[in-house]
C-alpha cells in the first residue's frame, strides 16, 4: 500500500468519513476505534475533491462541481448545494454552509509563495457565492496550512495568525471552548475551533478526537482540522489511510493518487 506522506487531501477525506460516525450520535471520549463500518464521505468530501480534480486538469470549478454533485446526488447533502443542483446557479451556494470551506485545502500545494495563496483562493472563491468574509476565511486556512507544510513550529504559526486574523484570535483552552457550542457551526466558527483542535494534539489522530470531541458539526469539524494536522505531522496511521480508500469511490482514489504524484511529492 502506498504511503500518503503529507497528502492533506486524503487527510481531510479521511477526518470526513470518521466524523460521519458521528453525525447522529455523541463522541464518546476515550472511544478505542474510530473505524466504524458505517463511515461513508459527505459533502465535505465532493468539494475537496472538485476543486482538486479543477487544479488537476484545469477545467472550471464549478463544472467539476456540478458533476460530483451529480453524480452522487443520492447521499444526504445540505440544502444549499441540493438547491443548487436543481437550480444550476452557483450562487445558490452560501459561504456559510460549511463544506465551502473544503474548497480551499489543496491550494497551498499549488502555491508559488505566501503572497500567492489569496490570489489562487480568489480564483476558487470566484467560482461560487463570495459572501462577506469569504476571501478572509479562505486565507486563515490555506495560511495555516501553508505555513504547517513549510514546517514552521506551532507557535510561530499560531502567532502569525494571530497577527495576519486578528478575529479569530482567542485565548480559551479547547476544553472550555466545548461548553460554548452546543447546535451545528456556521463556517466562521469551525476554521478556528478546527485550527484548536490541532493546536492541542500531538498526532494526526489526536487532532480528530480534539474535534469530535467539540460534540457538534463533526464532519466539518474532523476533515478539517484533520487537515491542519496532516499538513503539520506529513503522517497518518496506515489503517486510517487504507480505511479511507476502500470507502471511496475508485474516480475520488485516482483524484487523490494524482494529487499526491503531481502537487505532493513535487
Amino acid at each position: 500500500m502506498m504511503h500518503f506522506r503529507k497528502n492533506i487531501l486524503l487527510g481531510c477525506i479521511a477526518g470526513d468519513l470518521l466524523g460521519s460516525s458521528y453525525a447522529h450520535r455523541p463522541y464518546e471520549i476515550g472511544d478505542e476505534n474510530l473505524l466504524n463500518p458505517d463511515a461513508t464521505f459527505s459533502d465535505e468530501t465532493l468539494f475537496a475533491i472538485a476543486v482538486a480534480d479543477a487544479l488537476l486538469t484545469e477545467k472550471c470549478v464549478i463544472k467539476r462541481i456540478c458533476h460530483y454533485f451529480g453524480t452522487y446526488a443520492t447521499k444526504k447533502f445540505t440544502s444549499p448545494f441540493l438547491d443548487f443542483l436543481i437550480g444550476g446557479d452557483p450562487y445558490a451556494m452560501n459561504l456559510y454552509s460549511k463544506p465551502v470551506l473544503l474548497r480551499f485545502i489543496p491550494i497551498p500545494y499549488i502555491a508559488n509563495s505566501f503572497c500567492s495563496l489569496p490570489e489562487i483562493s480568489q480564483t476558487v472563491l470566484d467560482a461560487t457565492k463570495n459572501d462577506g468574509g469569504s476571501l478572509q476565511a479562505s486565507s486563515f486556512i490555506t495560511t495555516a496550512l501553508y505555513l504547517c507544510i513549510c514546517g514552521y513550529r506551532k507557535n510561530d504559526i499560531k502567532n502569525t495568525l494571530d497577527q495576519y486574523f486578528p478575529e479569530y484570535r482567542h485565548t480559551q483552552t479547547l476544553e472550555k471552548l466545548r461548553k460554548c457550542f452546543r447546535h451545528p457551526l456556521h463556517a466562521q466558527f469551525i476554521a478556528p475551533l478546527a485550527f484548536q483542535a490541532f493546536m492541542e494534539s500531538d498526532s494526526y489522530e489526536h487532532a480528530i478526537r480534539n474535534a469530535l470531541e467539540i460534540g457538534v458539526s463533526p464532519e466539518a469539524l474532523a476533515s478539517l482540522s484533520a487537515a491542519f494536522a496532516m499538513a503539520y505531522y506529513q503522517e497518518m496511521p496506515q489503517e486510517i489511510a487504507e480505511f479511507t480508500l476502500m470507502r471511496l469511490p475508485m474516480s475520488f482514489v485516482e483524484i487523490v493518487l494524482q494529487f499526491q504524484e503531481r502537487f505532493v511529492l513535487n
